[in-house]
């Protein structure tokens, strides 16, 4: 299941396939999504022209209007554990592999990859786009999360440290900010997330910059 920003537009798996409804005023908004079996994992665009989901090691986006099968891939490193979508729906992300450390980014438009697949480092645990769609942020099971260049794959930020695995990372409506929370921390973080230098070039273990802000997420009362 998967629902829009603004709570207008929700996906869902019904008997058949999954199906996308508009919430207000309530109303199904083209067929149910045919070509395979019910995806375990579903995400929108925001607009919810597009729908992308995910079982196994497939992949497939759909025009939530007319039903059209946009892309199809089963050549995925295995089982996808994670897929994200740009607010314009025209790039995705998805995280796969048996340790779940594989990402790859597609050109919706087009169905392919928009370059091979990489490892930035460790088991990515969550991704998000930025609203403009051309960068990347990841969260590591390895304590960090960083900003990546979505058409090259390089990355635009230093590492994003915690003391333990990365559980969530989010942009800030105007792109310039990245929210992290992490597994064992009171705090969560808020980052610079304005492209810089490419330190570290991708590497397991790249260098570390200090949060701007941390944010108690627990009563210490």
């Amino acid at each position: 299941m998967d629902l829009t920003p603004d709570g207008k537009w929700l996906a869902v798996t019904v008997a058949g396939g999954p199906r996308v409804f508009r919430t207000v005023p309530r109303a199904a908004v083209g067929p149910v999504l045919e070509g395979a079996p019910a995806p375990t994992l579903l995400r929108l665009s925001s607009d919810g022209c597009r729908l992308a989901g995910a079982d196994g090691s497939s992949l497939k986006v759909w025009d939530a209007r007319s039903g059209k099968l946009i892309l199809s891939s089963h050549d995925l490193e295995g089982p996808v554990s994670h897929i994200e979508m740009s607010p314009d729906g025209t790039r995705l992300a998805t995280v796969s592999g048996r340790t779940g450390g594989t990402l790859d980014v597609w050109d919706v438009d087009l169905g392919s990859r928009m370059r091979p697949s990489f490892r930035p480092g460790g088991k990515l645990l969550d991704c998000s786009f930025s609203p403009e769609g051309r960068r990347l942020a990841i969260a590591s099971h390895d304590s960090y999360a960083r900003v990546f260049d979505v058409a090259s794959g390089l990355p635009l930020t230093e590492s994003m440290r915690h003391s333990g695995a990365v559980m969530e990372v989010h942009f800030s409506g105007d792109g310039r900010r990245v929210a992290t929370s992490a597994v064992g921390e009171l705090n969560a973080r808020i980052w610079d997330a304005t492209p810089g230098s490419r330190p570290g070039h991708g590497s397991a273990t790249p260098p570390a910059t200090p949060a701007l802000v941390s944010v108690p997420t627990a009563d210490s009362s």
